[in-house]
């Protein structure tokens, strides 16, 4: 499904949950300076790029931790003996508390963000994996729709129904993936991160770690899927890549994807949709 709309080129940023939040505790917040950074890089960027603006934002410690104790990515299909139903509700309270700060600082600073709920958009068959582009029309269409009147849509990830399991939890990277490949004119999704990219080892562990600067989408990388000991359900950089190199592959026009360090003369780079030097230090995938 492709979504047609009267668009500039689209720029897609993902706000990673290890940026806004910190993710070894719970409901809890980076700190304000780390915030009004990230929240004015918006900022600079709506009112300096010609391209038009999607946000999506992970939910770091306003969900993960409630989704893994309640096992509400499998639903019912893994464990009936808990009651998936309340950690659903958990999770959604969890991230709309974090979402609703999102909006409300984004707003604060004049940018013309709307909230795009995936909750109320899409209910998968099956899981993530097993369900077809046709689960996300409704939510492709709201965010064209947006888009198209000058608004900057705010998605994020969250916890939604399934019609087999009950429920699943849908990452902010998948719905990247989703976005990329039904709205025309996407030209490059960023991946805001806390690492300057995708190392060969975990660089917050290894010092020797090597950034690789460039992937093609045939390129294979392991990488653990644990960074630091925390919960995350979606899969924190592993799942990234898997993404990442999705995306390359299913959009229907040239989209790269970036991943890169908040805050950095990289991360400002990729945003500003110029083209990326090969001695740019972040990660980029073709």
């Amino acid at each position: 499904m492709t979504t047609s709309g009267i668009t500039d080129s689209v720029l897609i940023i993902k706000l990673g949950g290890a940026i806004l939040t910190d993710k070894r505790s719970t409901c809890t917040l980076a700190s304000p300076s780390n915030l009004d950074s990230i929240f004015h890089q918006m900022l600079s960027t709506y009112q300096q790029s010609s391209q038009k603006l999607i946000l999506i934002h992970g939910v770091g410690s306003f969900g993960h931790p409630q989704a893994k104790e309640y096992s509400v990515k499998e639903g019912t299909s893994k464990n009936q003996s808990k009651d998936v139903r309340a950690g659903l509700c958990l999770t959604r309270a969890a991230v709309l508390q974090l979402h609703a700060r999102v909006i409300k600082d984004l707003t604060d600073l004049g940018l013309p963000v709307v909230s795009v709920s995936p909750f109320d958009h899409v209910m998968t068959h099956g899981g993530i994996d097993a369900s077809s582009s046709t689960s996300y029309e409704h939510l492709c269409r709201r965010t064209q729709a947006l888009l198209d009147q000058g608004y900057v849509p705010v998605l994020h990830g969250d916890a939604i129904l399934d019609d087999k399991q009950s429920c699943t939890i849908l990452s902010g990277d998948v719905v990247m993936r989703e976005l990329a490949r039904s709205i025309l004119r996407t030209s490059r999704c960023i991946f805001l991160t806390d690492v300057d990219g995708v190392f060969d080892k975990d660089p917050k562990s290894h010092k020797d770690a090597q950034l690789i600067q460039e992937v093609a989408i045939t390129h294979e990388i392991s990488q653990s899927d644990a960074i630091n000991g925390v919960a995350d359900v979606t899969g924190s950089m592993h799942g990234k890549m898997k993404w990442a190199r999705q995306i390359v592959h299913d959009a229907p026009g040239k989209v790269d994807v970036v991943i890169c360090r908040q805050g950095t003369e990289a991360s400002r780079l990729a945003m500003s949709g110029a083209a990326i030097p090969t001695s740019a230090q972040l990660t980029i995938f073709r």
